[in-house]
């Protein structure tokens, strides 16, 4: 009996280590996301800050957007988006593909909030007639997050989007909101149909106030919740105004 304590106490040790060296792990683990989370999180609250200090804070009382300022800082600039009513506001870049700007800030330094971009396959013009933005659902409500409110009503009926390019303003209007799976690839073509905006008005969650006929739409997509949907967001252009 003596023999068989004498094994058990050195088997008790080793699993107490084991136990203690993974929750050692763990814990460092969690801490380090949390500083991770907590470091992309005031680096983009600083780039956001510079932005709005070099060009202003774009509204209907200042509604025009300094491109040089924003080139000069990342040349892959394309476009300058603002969702009335919302925190969404911010210069909208384009990468060579749909992976580079999902971990990237606008400065390009590496940054799991990434950044608004728009869809590598679009049309910088807006001469497509679906223009797809992609932006994080963050939990403060920088980039995309406030779409998830959108979602659920807190915005109301009546949501304009304002779309600047260095040549031209575009106002489109909100007229649908839904859910879709990240491998229903149909509402981030492109190009679509008449056909296809009369659909994605009737999948809608809510149904806002868009009267406009016009077959040229702007799309944002964020992911909800989990990365088993998406929330996508349509509206359609009432408006658009060159420079020259």
């Amino acid at each position: 009996m003596a023999k068989k304590r004498k094994l058990k106490k050195p088997l008790k040790k080793f699993i107490w280590s084991s136990l203690i060296c993974i929750f050692l792990i763990l814990c460092g683990y969690f801490f380090y996301q949390a500083f991770v989370s907590f470091r992309d999180e005031r680096h983009t609250e600083d780039i956001i800050l510079e932005i709005q200090e070099n060009i202003g804070e774009i509204s209907l009382n200042n509604p025009t957007v300094n491109f040089d300022i924003l080139k000069a800082k990342n040349e892959d600039t394309v476009g300058y988006i603002v969702v009335d009513g919302t925190p969404i506001s911010y210069p909208v870049v384009q990468g060579e593909d749909n992976e580079y700007y999902l971990r990237r800030s606008f400065d390009q330094t590496y940054n799991r909030r990434g950044w608004i971009f728009m869809n590598a396959d679009n049309h910088p013009d807006m001469s497509d007639t679906n223009t797809v933005l992609f932006g994080h659902n963050t939990l403060d409500e920088t980039m995309f997050g406030p779409l998830l409110d959108i979602y659920n009503g807190e915005y109301g009926n009546q949501i304009q989007i304002t779309y600047y390019t260095p040549e031209t303003k575009y106002v489109y209007q909100v007229y649908s909101i839904y859910l879709a799976s990240p491998s229903d690839g149909t509402s981030i073509q492109k190009n679509v149909s008449s056909s296809f905006i009369e659909m994605s008005k009737i999948r809608s969650h809510i149904s806002f106030e868009a009267t406009s006929t016009s077959h040229q739409i702007i799309t944002l997509s964020t992911c909800y919740y989990t990365n088993k949907d998406r929330i996508i967001m349509h509206g359609v252009l009432v408006e658009s105004e060159s420079d020259s």
